[in-house]
């Protein structure tokens, strides 16, 4: 998705200020103009997501998952397994966040350190270390990740 798109009249990068400065409201009333102007691609739904998960809104980006189909057993695709997993932790549903996890091995530095996170929440170091440290092989940009 191109950074100096405009979405519901607002650039990624201006929502992204929004959320840096915590700004909930006016973020949550913009989310869904930008759901809607982007016809939902996949990637803007993980994109509003993350802007939901940041701005401790789990169950808001849990709605934008078809999370009922990702639940059942081999069913949603592998980022939406991850996506869900992550918003899932975050609510302390950490034991359904490791079966989701359990099902595909870590592909990227985005999916290692969901997977990893979601392995320490379970107190399952043995598990997380090995991906962690794939996670800086991985990563195109290992400093960007504090």
């Amino acid at each position: 998705m191109a950074q100096r798109r405009r979405s519901a009249g607002i650039t990624v990068e201006e929502m992204e200020e929004l959320v840096r400065g915590r700004r909930k409201a006016k973020v949550i009333s913009l989310i869904p103009a930008y759901l809607k102007k982007c016809g939902r691609d996949p990637e803007a739904v993980f994109q509003a997501c993350d802007w939901y998960r940041r701005l401790g809104l789990f169950r808001e980006g849990l709605r934008l998952l078809d999370l009922p189909t990702i639940l059942k057993p081999v069913s949603g695709s592998r980022r939406q397994s991850y996506w869900a997993a992550r918003l899932l932790n975050s609510l302390g549903a950490t034991e359904f966040a490791v079966d989701l996890v359990n099902r595909f091995s870590p592909g990227n530095h985005e999916e290692c350190r969901i997977a990893g996170n979601i392995y320490l929440s379970a107190f399952d170091s043995e598990k997380a270390l090995p991906i962690l440290l794939r996670m800086e092989e991985v990563d195109p940009t290992p400093d960007s990740y504090s």
